[in-house]
This record gives structure tokens, C-alpha cells and sequence, in this order.
């Protein structure tokens, strides 16, 4: 999750060149245990290039409900429909498997009664 979070934090389409530089820097450098760094690198580039093909969420645009579903649901016009969507967000970088309409407006409804 929290690797999700950071994903969604930098913007997947930044990534790839924050694991290259991570790559450059590390073999400038070429530090003791070289190797050891650079499997981590590797390890998380996979991980990452795992989430991205299973097509998880990371952005309040690839939730499976919108502003006008919040708003739909009750939520009231303004920054609430932000900070819900946000709230959202945060669910599903936790546990991808909610990113369907009925869990999220379960969510929202459950916030809305204090469950």
C-alpha cells in the first residue's frame, strides 16, 4: 500500500525516470554492496512495472466513481466531493480490490453514518 501511495504521490509516468537516476546514481557512485542497492532498484522497478500491468488505480480519475457520483450520493458541492474522492483514493491505493462502484459508495456511505 504505502508503495502505491508513493506511486500515486510522484505520478506513474514519472517513475521510470526516477528508477533510472536511481540507477545512475548508484553506479556513479559505486559504492560497497553496488550490487546489493541495485538488486533492491531492480526489486522495486519489478514491483512497480507489476502494479502498473495489472492496471491498479493511482489517481482520483481511475476510481470507479466520480465527483458526480458523490455528489449523487448526498456529498455536499465544494471541497467535500474533493476531500472524499481523496478519501477514496486512499482506500484503493490500500486494497486495489475496491475500486468498484459499490464498495466506494459503500465507503462513502459508511464515513456518512460514522461506521
Amino acid at each position: 500500500a504505502a508503495f502505491r501511495k508513493k506511486i500515486s504521490e510522484i505520478g506513474p509516468g514519472y517513475m521510470e525516470y526516477l528508477f533510472r537516476c536511481h540507477r545512475a546514481d548508484n553506479a556513479a557512485k559505486a559504492p560497497e554492496g553496488f550490487d546489493r542497492v541495485m538488486s533492491k532498484i531492480d526489486a522495486a522497478y519489478d514491483q512497480y512495472r507489476a502494479i502498473i500491468k495489472r492496471g491498479e488505480p493511482l489517481s482520483i480519475k481511475e476510481l470507479a466513481v466520480t465527483g458526480k457520483d458523490l455528489l449523487e450520493a448526498g456529498v455536499e458541492p465544494g471541497k467535500e466531493v474533493g476531500r472524499e474522492l481523496e478519501r477514496l483514493l486512499d482506500a484503493v491505493l490500500s486494497d486495489p480490490g475496491l475500486n468498484n462502484r459499490e464498495d466506494l459508495l459503500a465507503l462513502l456511505t459508511n464515513n456518512k453514518t460514522g461506521t
